[in-house]
């Protein structure tokens, strides 16, 4: 057991790595769509251009997976749709994702997918921050009898006050790579500075 512990921190250390040095994840100064500046910018977007690190990327997310019950649903967000994919194929769960313009007349088909009422659902997301594109979809899904129970990403930004996602009934939390030791990982394969790396320690505590 303590082997395949190892063995798991081993790759996902290398795929972190692999991300920083494909830029999937970019270090420095950038200015986030609320106008503020982060020590850090997202482009995960991007992995399915990374056919072999989003092949990773799916196995070690199903190295994660636990059936809830065994009428399972992964619902996944726009950014996350292919990569679902990967992952339905992997662990045999039946893929749910948003489709089509949010209207309110049209809320019973924000959501695709063969689903009945009530089936527990992970959501699958690339980078949890505040939490707002994971409250919008896991309320999409709750107006259609979807509940989602958990959530998947690949980088958890908050690794931790999770009070927020628990008031939306979201009772499990699991992510591949935990910001705070990924950027240790970095740190010591000389891609960012240990100052930029407390930089963006620093700005972690503004989502709390």
């Amino acid at each position: 057991m303590l082997d395949n512990s190892l063995n798991q921190i081993g790759a996902r250390r290398s795929l972190f790595v692999e991300y920083a040095r494909a830029g999937l994840i970019l270090f420095g100064r950038f200015q986030a769509e609320n106008a503020e500046f982060w020590p850090l910018s997202f482009h995960l977007t991007l992995l399915p251009s990374f056919p072999r690190l989003m092949k990773l990327t799916a196995e070690l997310l199903a190295t994660l997976y636990s059936p809830m019950s065994e009428r399972d649903r992964l619902l996944t967000t726009r950014n996350t749709t292919a990569l679902g994919g990967v992952l339905a194929t992997l662990t045999d769960v039946p893929m749910l994702y948003p489709y089509g313009e949010i209207k309110s007349y049209t809320a019973a088909f924000a959501i695709e997918g063969a689903a009945d009422v009530g089936h527990p659902t992970t959501l699958l997301t690339d980078v949890l921050i505040d939490g707002a594109v994971e409250f919008q979809i896991a309320d999409r899904a709750a107006r259609v009898g979807i509940p989602v129970k958990r959530i998947f990403s690949l980088v958890d930004a908050r690794q931790g006050h999770y009070e927020a996602f628990h008031q939306h009934g979201i009772e499990d939390i699991r992510a591949l790579f935990p910001l705070t030791q990924s950027l240790e990982w970095v740190v010591e394969e000389g891609l960012i500075t240990t100052h930029l790396a407390q930089c963006i320690a620093d700005w972690q505590t503004t989502l709390t």
